[in-house]
């Protein structure tokens, strides 16, 4: 078996494919590029993506967990973030669950959160074990939804989302600069008021000046 990585991230067997059968099955065309920003992204139209956080950030906001429910690693928790994570036994991956050993070092399956849709996808990795969700063996990109079983090696672990139909940090985004638009704007309509009460004061000292 030798192993690749996709422009896309995959990783994948290239003595088994000619080119990658996630980017296929997951309808992926654009470049990912090597300095791309690893912050939950959303689409403001077609044709244009923007980030939340500055490029030298180091936050990498939340968008979900896996929880060990039965295995080796039981009760323990997984920070799932936004694009592609992919998992596996391996120092280098973005999910490690280093105590199943029946579970591959490198790319077991994949969890991608599409900020655009706002969906999770369960994607199978190379290895040869099956993944089964909510008891079905997967084989192709399938929509993860919440409280879903994963089975993998022998353990299993069930799926919890923060971003979706209820929240998602664009959303939250723009509720943040709603309210400080609000404030500027009742910071600006108060100056407003103050220089008119300014005026009408200069208009009355000069008439009682005139009077006198």
């Amino acid at each position: 078996m030798k192993l690749d990585r996709c422009k896309n991230g995959h990783i994948y067997d290239v003595s088994r494919y000619s080119s990658c059968p996630y980017c296929k099955s997951e309808g992926l065309e654009t470049e990912i590029q090597d300095d791309k920003i690893n912050l939950v992204e959303q689409m403001e139209d077609e044709d244009r993506t923007t980030a939340y956080w500055s490029k030298d950030s180091t936050v990498d906001p939340v968008v979900g967990w896996l929880t060990c429910i039965e295995g080796h690693d039981k009760g323990k928790d997984y920070r799932i973030v936004s694009e592609r994570n992919f998992i596996g036994r391996g120092e280098n991956m973005d999910i490690q669950i280093s105590g199943d050993t029946m579970i591959s070092r490198k790319n077991h399956c994949s969890i991608s959160y599409n900020p655009k849709q706002r969906k999770f996808m369960l994607t199978p990795g190379d290895s040869n074990g099956l993944i089964y969700l909510n008891g079905e063996a997967v084989y192709n990109t399938v929509e993860l939804r919440a409280y879903s079983v994963m089975e993998m090696g022998e353990s299993k672990f069930v799926f919890v989302n923060l971003c979706g139909d209820y929240f998602d940090w664009e959303k939250e985004k723009a509720r943040e600069e709603n309210v400080k638009r609000k404030h500027e704007n009742l910071n600006d309509e108060k100056i407003v008021k103050n220089t008119n009460f300014q005026n009408k004061n200069n208009d009355l000292e000069v008439k009682i000046e005139e009077y006198e």
